[in-house]
């Protein structure tokens, strides 16, 4: 069994502290890292295989009854539900369908006019592996079953934005299968990412999954999305990034990925020259092997803007 190597542990020493950092809100600056590598194999997974292991971000509901995802014990999957506030023997309480909990639960609020998402996500199959490797890795307790921490996960997830996506999910198999590679991603990473990609990059899945694939038209066809709050995002372009509508996932630490080999990473450099600042503190302590490097950006929280007209939307193919 191979260790993995330098670079992927530094990639995924990256994602981990950055999905680390809160998500800011309106009037704060958010992070954005610019990665530059000699190329793309691999660095999205390195940097998931860290953002894992970070504690998940969600902020529950404040209005009820509200329409959120959440596990719903009827089809034994993460869910589009109804929440609703009630009491049971004097204490507050949720209510979701049938099922009453006096214990906190891990729930997001889904924007408004979001069409319903039907359909099953998680097999009985993928269900049983995830339940027995959780348990394996006490991540699942007699206190906290397991689909707790798989909610938590799904419901606060690391976001690809780029198109290539089938490209992206042929290097997480070779990834998973290739006994060269088995040690590279950590446990925890290969139980979240066994998962078939016809729902990874459907959009309709996102948040009922522990990451998403999506490509630029899905984030600009589905707006809604670009609203929600993941625990990271990450762009396979800098093109990606800047024709992103400017409040996409505001206020998220962001991942931008600038392959050397491709063209637009020479824009990438020339439009950070003057704009990159000092490292802060958590990036500052990682060591980038040579032929990696990044510059660090900051960008103003804004307020979700539902137009097509948001600024910085381009509608060219590539810079």
């Amino acid at each position: 069994m191979s260790s993995s190597p330098e670079w992927f542990q530094c990639l995924s020493q990256l994602g981990k502290v950055s999905a680390s950092q809160h998500n800011r809100t309106v009037g704060e600056d958010y992070p954005v890292t610019v990665l530059s590598v000699p190329t793309g194999q691999f660095a999205v997974w390195a940097l998931l295989n860290g953002a894992f292991e970070a504690a998940s971000k969600i902020a529950p509901p404040t209005i009820f009854p509200s329409t959120c995802v959440a596990w719903n014990k009827d089809s034994n999957q993460v869910d589009d539900v109804l929440v609703e506030w009630t009491e049971r023997g004097g204490s507050p309480a949720i209510k979701i369908g049938g099922w009453t909990y006096l214990n906190p639960i891990p729930l997001v609020q889904l924007p408004d006019g979001v069409s319903p998402r039907p359909g099953t996500v998680l097999k009985v199959a993928e269900r049983n592996v995830v339940k027995a490797e959780f348990e394996r890795l006490n991540i699942a307790t007699q206190s906290k079953p397991w689909y707790l921490p798989w909610t938590e996960q799904c419901l606060s997830p690391i976001v690809i934005v780029g198109d290539g996506q089938e490209y992206l999910l042929d290097q997480l198999d070779e990834l998973r299968n290739d006994p060269r590679a088995e040690s590279w991603l950590s446990p925890l990473a290969k139980t979240l990412s066994s998962f078939s990609s016809g729902k990874v990059t459907d959009p309709e899945h996102i948040l009922r999954l522990p990451f998403s694939i999506l490509s630029q038209q899905a984030t600009t066809q589905n707006r809604w999305i670009n609203q929600l709050k993941p625990r990271l995002v990450v762009y396979t372009r800098w093109s990606y990034f800047k024709r992103r509508p400017a409040s996409a996932f505001s206020g998220v630490p962001t991942i931008v990925l600038t392959n050397r080999r491709v063209d637009s990473t020479v824009t990438a450099a020339y439009e950070t020259k003057n704009i990159h600042g000092q490292h802060p503190d958590w990036l500052r302590g990682i060591t980038f092997p040579r032929g990696i490097a990044c510059r660090y950006l900051e960008y103003p929280t804004l307020e979700f803007r539902d137009s097509a007209n948001d600024d910085d939307f381009l509608d060219e193919d590539d810079f």
